[in-house]
């Protein structure tokens, strides 16, 4: 139960973070829903655009394991 504590905990830092940096680039003075649901966005597909870069250069680079008997 801790560690799904800390995940929403830092989701919801990361939501809250990123909204701020919107809210002061368009020079606001509140957070509104908008600003929640694009740095939402933001955020989920930074995530999705990491995996999949991940997985692009695992595939390019194959990593051979071997056993040493």
């Amino acid at each position: 139960m801790s560690i799904m504590n800390s995940f929403v905990n830092d989701i919801f830092e990361r939501i809250a973070a990123e909204a701020s940096r919107l809210a002061h680039y368009n020079k606001r003075a509140t957070i509104t829903s908008r600003e929640i649901q694009t740095s939402r966005t933001t955020i989920a597909t930074g995530r999705i655009g990491q995996a999949r870069s991940q997985r692009r250069y695992q595939s390019r680079h194959q990593v051979h394991q071997f056993k040493i008997i």
